[in-house]
């Protein structure tokens, strides 16, 4: 990223409603801000099975090739009036493996940049060297709502990223950190990709009876597909299952619980078997000292280290500041 011979504190000089501060939080400190009700209705089940746990085989082997993740990074740097501003790093890389090491990625294969995120009203001209986000805030959007804003749109700014990366794939396997509907509306048919979710903030069962056998996986044991509808935030439709990693005894019941995302064809489906016992041979080795390592498969974890070494410090956000 070119450094300015401008500050950010000299670019907004003159503009009395604004004022820039040192950063003291950080985006993983915002959350998401992202949630849904519990469903009224069970998904569509799209495999002729009973709803129990099935087994899976572990066959010690993988064929992915390639693995794809986004990383995000913001610092509270100013408020327009009461609504804050941003510098938010979004970043997505796609990396491929190579015997047993995962390759850093080729220019094509990465998207990251810098850019102020600043509320639609404050009116604010981009900075020199530097992309302008603008967040429309409404009129009796509180301080929370206004934040919540901030971060969902510096979430949609990475997962642009990673969407614009993924859709250059084309042969081998992939495998994402997330969901694949945005990928799947800009890749072709036949694209072979699979995408593991890690966090479970939607639900998708309203049965108990089917919520018991999702939360009682042991690991190597998979649900029956279902379908992951289509909607404006996930994308295109998915078929899609949970996946136990790790034993959950004595731990909390999403220990070790994926939710993998695959396109939705029948040739897919044939292969779900196979495929879950590629993502059970990616649990070696561990991924600590993440504290996700019971849901981040390795090569992902090395997808997201490579992103992070790409980020900013904090001492050159501050000059950037001129603080």
């Amino acid at each position: 990223m070119p450094v300015s011979l401008f500050t950010l504190r000299e670019h907004l000089a003159g503009m009395p409603d604004v004022r820039v501060v040192a950063p003291a939080q950080r985006d993983e400190d915002l959350g998401q801000f992202t949630s849904d009700s519990d469903p009224a209705l069970d998904a569509e089940m799209v495999e002729d099975k009973p709803f129990s746990a099935i087994p899976v085989p572990t066959t010690g082997a993988s064929e992915f090739t390639h693995f794809l993740d986004g990383a995000q990074r913001s610092w509270l740097v100013g408020f327009a009036g009461m609504a804050p501003m941003y510098l938010a790093h979004t970043s997505a890389g796609l990396l491929e493996r190579l015997e047993r090491n995962v390759m850093p990625p080729i220019p094509q294969f990465y998207s990251g940049d810098l850019e102020l995120v600043v509320p639609e009203s404050a009116n604010i001209a981009a900075p020199p060297d530097m992309a302008l986000v603008s967040v429309g805030i409404g009129l009796t959007d509180t301080e929370l709502t206004m934040r919540q804003r901030m971060a969902n749109a510096i979430s949609a700014r990475r997962e642009a990223r990673e969407t614009q990366v993924a859709r250059i794939f084309r042969d081998g396997w992939l495998l994402i950190d997330g969901g694949i509907g945005k990928v799947l509306e800009q890749t072709p048919h036949g694209v072979q990709m699979v995408g593991v979710v890690k966090s479970h903030q939607r639900q998708y069962f309203a049965s108990q009876a089917r919520i018991r056998v999702i939360l009682d996986l042991k690991p190597g044991e998979r649900t029956p597909l279902f379908l992951r509808e289509r909607n404006q935030l996930q994308g295109k439709e998915a078929y899609s299952f949970y996946l136990r990693l790790f034993d959950s005894d004595g731990k909390s019941p999403l220990y070790g619980l994926i939710r993998i995302e695959l396109p939705a064809d029948s040739h897919m489906m044939e292969q779900v078997d196979e495929i879950c016992g590629w993502l059970l041979a990616e649990r070696d080795p561990l991924s600590l000292p993440d504290a996700r390592f019971d849901r981040m498969l390795y090569p992902i974890r090395l997808v997201e280290k490579h992103l992070k070494a790409r980020q900013p410090s904090d001492s050159a956000i501050r000059a950037i500041l001129g603080i």
